[in-house]
């Protein structure tokens, strides 16, 4: 093969790996600018814990209230 070709077939490559790069880039940049989503599932475990904390205050400050 002529070196002019290689040279032309390489540039080429290289052009091509530069352009997958640059949408892979994006791509991921884009991902992050996305909000994240919520685990409605770990978000209502922490809201009853708490609501049973809560709960549990109460009613250990009654039983102490009327003693």
């Amino acid at each position: 093969m002529h070196p002019g070709m290689t040279h032309l077939l390489t540039e080429g490559k290289m052009a091509e790996r530069l352009a997958a790069s640059e949408r892979e880039r994006q791509v991921r940049s884009a991902g992050k600018s996305r909000p994240y989503t919520i685990d409605a599932v770990a978000v209502g475990g922490r809201i009853r814990r708490t609501l049973q904390r809560i709960g549990q205050g109460v009613r250990s400050a009654k039983v102490g209230a009327g003693a």
